[in-house]
């Protein structure tokens, strides 16, 4: 029975699209041991896209010398770091699609040292990681990798200004 009241045989159309929906686990292995996983529960219907998103282990020497080793989002584009839940508009813009797609940006595997040091004068953030350039869920399959490096400035609270780089040697 439809919403006009009548009934019939053929199967509904749908327009009707989950644009995320996510599953998430944080675990304290030790005091300065995490792992991070999230599955992207909206691609199960999809055959060619991949669902893990965050696989990753994260050792903390410090606030300000910490190694994370496993996949997580590579550290170059301010845009494509921050959460989908947190972004000013709906989606993400066309510069960081294109980064995406060609695995300048996005989910990763490899290892990356990053840290916070928090000062009073002028706040500091950096992430330097070596990936192996084959997008999220993939096997390395060559000897070429990308490096990659991010550094923030944050001089007043409000502001931030950063900067990010690539080196890519994929074969």
């Amino acid at each position: 029975v439809n919403v006009v009241g009548s009934y019939s045989t053929d199967p509904l159309q749908s327009n009707f699209r989950v644009r995320r929906a996510r599953l998430r686990a944080d675990a304290k292995v030790t005091p300065k041991l995490t792992m991070t996983l999230r599955i992207a529960l909206q691609e199960f219907s999809n055959p060619e896209r991949r669902v893990t998103e965050y696989a990753y282990f994260n050792y903390a020497f410090h606030e300000r010398f910490q190694i994370r080793v496993g996949q997580d989002k590579s550290p170059f584009s301010l845009e494509e770091l921050w959460s989908s839940n947190n972004l000013p508009v709906i989606d993400r813009g066309p510069t960081s699609g294109a980064f995406v797609d060609n695995n300048y940006a996005a989910f990763q595997q490899g290892i990356m040292i990053h840290g916070k040091i928090k000062n009073k004068i002028l706040p500091f953030n950096y992430a330097a990681e070596v990936y192996n350039g084959n997008g999220r869920n993939r096997n390395d399959n060559n000897n070429g990798k990308n490096f990659v490096g991010r550094s923030e400035l944050m001089p007043i609270e409000w502001l931030q200004i950063g900067t990010n780089g690539q080196f890519a040697d994929i074969k």
